[in-house]
């Protein structure tokens, strides 16, 4: 399955970051108008924005900000650099691509990108998918009817970080947020905060050996299954932390734990509920994986509540 999908997301990159249009300038700050923009604009100037996302990106400096004037259609958008995506509040900026990825990320190893205030619809691969660069903040936005939400992948980087904060992800036909699903995908350094992750036919989670996260604040419901971490490279140790989280009616199983070929997963839950889940348990551990909870959880009503061996943990 996850050979599969790695093939699968490598032929999604492809067409996601194939080059865009050619820059018309570098400014600091470039401005986009779905409304009175022009392309042929030269858009650092607010009198003369952008018509598409991909042109305003395209003519920002590495390490700039695109901002958003009103609401309307921009397109889908490929980015290269480091670069900040600004869409003010009252403002809809809608990426509905025709095929393949709403935003692809391929910057550089020590870029960092922001989006901010998104709102990404219905497409045939991932709403984000993020191949290279050091940090990706996904802030604020709604992600909606993709086959993944996010992918994370990281494409030989290290260390990268991606940081998801006050975000809907809803509706996919796989998963809400893909983490370390690729050959060699480096370590990965995940922040889910205050998030819904809901109607997800497979996971609201799903994050693979080398995956260090936490989820706070934020709730998976509804999904195939809530929030997983799994292992199958020897010797590797990915670790996933839940706190003040709510992980409910998920069909086949709430928090999953599980390891093959060695792999050596942690999972710790704190302050949270776990509750209403299928099939697969409220709690469940397979393999070498450890799954730990501390006595603050509420852990109800799940068929059944624990399967595996459920460790715990003593607050320090």
């Amino acid at each position: 399955m996850r050979h599969s999908r790695q093939a699968r997301f490598a032929a999604a990159a492809l067409l996601a970051l194939a080059p865009g249009c050619p820059a018309l300038a570098q400014a600091n700050r470039v401005f986009a108008s779905a409304r009175t923009g022009s392309d042929l604009n030269s858009c650092g100037n607010i009198n003369t924005p952008c018509q598409t996302l991909q042109a305003a990106v395209d003519q920002v400096a590495a390490g700039g900000v695109v901002l958003i004037l009103d609401s309307g259609g921009y397109g889908p958008v490929q980015i290269l650099k480091a670069l900040t995506i600004e869409v003010p509040t009252g403002v809809e900026a809608f990426l509905h691509p025709p095929a393949g990825s709403a935003v692809g990320i391929a910057a550089g190893g020590s870029d960092v990108v922001v989006l901010r205030g998104l709102t990404l619809t219905g497409g045939t691969s991932a709403g984000i998918f993020f191949v290279t660069g050091q940090a990706l903040h996904v802030e604020n936005c709604r992600i909606e009817g993709f086959r993944d939400g996010i992918v994370a992948n990281g494409g030989g980087v290290t260390v990268y970080d991606l940081f998801v904060e006050d975000t809907v992800i809803r509706d996919s036909t796989d998963s809400a947020i893909e983490v370390g699903e690729a050959v060699d995908p480096g370590t990965v350094r995940v922040t889910i905060e205050r998030c819904l992750l809901v109607g997800n036919t497979r996971y609201g989670f799903d994050c693979f050996d080398t995956c260090v996260a936490l989820v706070s604040g934020s709730l998976a419901a509804g999904n195939g299954a809530g929030l997983s971490l799994a292992g199958s490279s020897a010797g590797v140790g990915g670790q996933l932390t839940i706190d003040r989280s709510l992980v409910a009616n998920n069909r086949l199983g709430g928090v999953l734990a599980a390891t093959t070929n060695g792999a050596s997963e942690t999972v710790r839950i704190s302050n949270s509920s776990v509750t209403g889940n299928g099939t697969g348990g409220g709690l469940r551990q397979d393999g070498a994986a450890q799954l730990l909870s501390r006595s603050n959880n509420t852990v109800e009503g799940n068929t059944p509540d624990e399967v595996g061996a459920i460790g715990a943990y003593s607050p320090k």
